[in-house]
């Protein structure tokens, strides 16, 4: 295996790992702010649409990037404005399923463990990139902002080449991640009803 899809297999699988380890929160815990009060639903709502965004977000830079992340620099669309939009998305969705649970300190857990993991994550696509795309990879660096999107920087194309088993793909992994949405207001309806025991309660 190359070493680029080493390293997108790996990280695949540590996500998946840290996800599972904080869905018991989700459970288990229960909310400090009245899950029926404004506060409670605003959060709620906020998240749900965080979610949304995350899922259609996801769909949309895999149309420009998917099943070419490191063996083609991508340098249109979303990725002309910022470099990592995919964990732009990504981040919103994990911030979004905190708010859901109108958790705050349980969202404040799962973004800084996603920040925390994924700085390392990106540094080495970085030096994975630079190493197969050399210059052309070190400008892109420099004119193209990590993190914060730089509208004014948008280029883009008219037609784009895709492989409809990528993005049949994504589309499923979208539709999962929106499907979010209706668990998590299922497990409210659970509390509010009584019917999932808390074992904890989080501001």
């Amino acid at each position: 295996m190359d070493p680029a899809a080493h390293l997108v297999k790996r990280r695949s699988i540590h996500s998946r790992v840290v996800g599972w380890a904080v869905v018991p929160i989700v459970f288990l815990a229960s909310p400090l702010v009245g899950e029926n009060s404004f506060a409670g639903e605003a959060l709620q709502w906020l998240g749900y649409l965080l979610i949304f965004l995350c899922g259609t977000g996801r769909l949309w830079c895999s149309l420009y990037v998917s099943g070419r992340k490191t063996s083609d620099l991508v340098t249109i669309g979303p990725y002309s404005v910022v470099r990592n939009p995919l964990y732009l998305f990504s981040f919103q969705g994990v911030v979004g399923v905190g708010l859901a649970s109108t958790m705050l300190s349980f969202t404040a857990l799962v973004a800084i463990l996603f920040v925390g993991y994924y700085r390392f994550v990106v540094r080495g696509e970085e030096r994975c990139l630079e190493a197969i795309h050399g210059e052309s990879y070190a400008d892109y660096r420099r004119r193209v902002p990590r993190w914060i999107p730089r509208l004014a920087l948008w280029q883009d194309v008219p037609t784009l080449v895709i492989e409809p088993r990528r993005i049949l793909r994504t589309c499923v992994e979208s539709a999962l991640i929106c499907l979010i949405v209706p668990v998590m207001m299922e497990l409210h309806g659970l509390r509010v009803h009584g019917c999932l025991p808390s074992i904890v309660t989080l501001p």
